[in-house]
């Protein structure tokens, strides 16, 4: 039985990485007060620019955030998750919010090998196609599953085997491209109650299953 074969899955909900807890962008506004309110109290007999002014600076750096055009960022109060922000730049209110992750919500392709299934006409073959999605509601995909990644692919890969098992081999072979929009439609059934929308299904190659694993084309 061949192992399936899956695109990249990201480590944490299916999202990117966690980032670093300070922005480039917040830091260079930090920098810029922090710098103004030196001037001002080298300029004055008094302390009272620099510490308002280092305070305010502190604050800015530990409260601005910001994600890439196609990412929404998943924020918590005390633990607790309350919404999302972005894309773009957002505050947060420093040591009561967080950003647990991020969501990313550009188009994906994922890569798989369905394993060996039986056609109606009792043909043992494997499936291989690509799936193109993309996270279409940000809150869905956070509340309904835990990785976004590993549940599109591997519904994908249950799907596929149930779909074939109702068709001959040559009806899937010769029919390619309507089983293919059929099968997106299967899915969406399903993965948009995740937040998630397959754009397209593309049937790449269908093979009988023998050791020798002869391509059918």
């Amino acid at each position: 039985m061949n192992p399936p074969a899956t695109g990249p899955v990201r480590p944490t909900r299916g999202e990117g990485p966690r980032r670093p807890s300070i922005t480039l962008f917040g830091a260079g506004i930090a920098l810029a007060i922090a710098a103004a309110s030196v001037f001002l109290a080298l300029r004055s007999t008094s302390l009272f620019p620099l510490l308002s002014g280092s305070v305010l600076a502190f604050t800015l750096l530990l409260a601005i955030r910001g994600t890439n055009p196609s990412e929404k960022a998943a924020v918590e109060w005390l633990g607790r998750y309350i919404g999302v922000r972005g894309p773009g730049i957002f505050l947060i209110v420093p040591f009561m919010e967080r950003v647990s992750h991020y969501i990313d919500q550009s188009v994906r392709m994922t890569s798989l090998r369905a394993e060996p299934a039986l056609t109606r006409d009792k043909v043992p073959i494997t499936v291989q196609a690509t799936i193109s999605w993309v996270v279409s509601d940000a809150e869905k995909a956070i509340h309904e599953v835990a990785n976004i990644d590993e549940a599109v692919s591997g519904h994908a890969q249950t799907k596929i085997i149930a779909y074939t098992e109702r068709w001959e081999m040559s009806q899937l072979i010769d029919q390619r491209t309507v089983h293919a929009r059929e099968l997106q439609s299967i899915l969406n059934q399903t993965v948009n109650s995740w937040g998630v929308t397959v754009r397209f299904v593309e049937i790449e190659d269908i093979q009988i299953y023998r050791p020798s694993q002869r391509r059918v084309r």
